[in-house]
């Protein structure tokens, strides 16, 4: 009798235990979220990409940060740190058109997101919620805040005609020289500014008047075909650009990328620009690229 008292005692015991290991090693697994700063995120990326990444994969952060540039379906956090490469490290937010968050340049956010992998500009965060957004010091509402972010697509990518239907989010340039352009959309054939066996996308400038400007040499990347995406300088394949064009949402002008059977998603652009005061600036922008459905 006392033996088999003993032996469910023990049992018992063990049971407790296990409980407490599983539940234990659940959290452990799920993961506690991690408040971090974008600027302490940034400052862990720019020296070794790989490193970090092995810290954060999988793990769910609560990072805040000042919105630096938005163009759909990205939100970037500025850092204030650079690759070594020169290219300022940016926390890089993840939505979807119809999630797409309506934010400003400038804006300070709190948002919890998972990381899912280290993209161009540096740490890309899916799954993102705002749980907090200042302007200029103020606390504003939320909108838009929830998202789930769509699987890239494996498709094979078509020539499909995509224009913005909503308002842009205005793009800020730092300053006259460092110019923010704003991604409108990939051309269709037929459509003006459409370059046959090319892809084409419009770029937007922002506010202000542009008269004059003109677009030199670029340099463009992708994030598909195991990093061989590559166009411009030392590539071997060309790139192309349009004059500038006005319409009734402001100054733009058509970037065509040689072919159209090349994998990415995403391709980061750097240009050249003549400012109309005859000083030397540049460019940048970051495209999406539409797939059939």
């Amino acid at each position: 009798m006392i033996r088999r008292m003993l032996s469910l005692t023990l049992a018992t015991s063990l049971f407790c235990v296990w409980i407490s290991i599983t539940a234990s090693l659940g959290q452990t697994s799920a993961g506690k979220v991690i408040e971090i700063s974008a600027e302490d995120l940034g400052k862990q990326f720019a020296p070794d990409t790989t490193e970090a990444a092995k810290l954060y994969q999988g793990k769910v952060l609560r990072v805040t940060g000042k919105v630096s540039m938005a163009n759909e379906p990205f939100v970037y956090l500025s850092t204030g740190h650079n690759f070594p490469t020169g290219q300022p490290v940016q926390i890089t937010l993840e939505y979807s058109k119809v999630t797409m968050p309506k934010i400003a340049v400038g804006d300070r956010l709190t948002v919890e997101g998972k990381f899912d992998r280290t993209a161009i500009f540096g740490p890309l965060l899916v799954q993102n919620r705002i749980l907090k957004r200042e302007q200029n010091g103020k606390v504003m509402p939320l909108e838009g805040s929830t998202t789930t972010s769509p699987k890239t697509s494996t498709k094979k990518r078509g020539i499909t005609s995509k224009k913005a239907d909503q308002p842009l989010v205005p793009v800020v340039a730092r300053d006259s020289q460092s110019i923010l352009l704003l991604f409108d959309g990939q051309l269709g054939e037929g459509e003006p500014g459409f370059r046959a066996n090319c892809t084409s996308f419009r770029l937007r400038f922002g506010p202000g008047n542009w008269t004059g400007t003109k677009i030199g040499k670029a340099i463009a990347w992708g994030d598909g075909n195991k990093g061989q995406d590559h166009w411009g300088e030392g590539s071997g394949e060309p790139t192309f650009s349009s004059e500038l064009r006005r319409d009734e949402r402001g100054t733009y002008f058509v970037f065509s990328l040689n072919g159209d059977d090349w994998e990415s998603d995403h391709v980061a652009a750097m240009f050249r620009v003549t400012l109309p005061d005859g000083k030397l600036g540049v460019a940048t922008a970051l495209i999406s690229v539409t797939r059939e459905p």
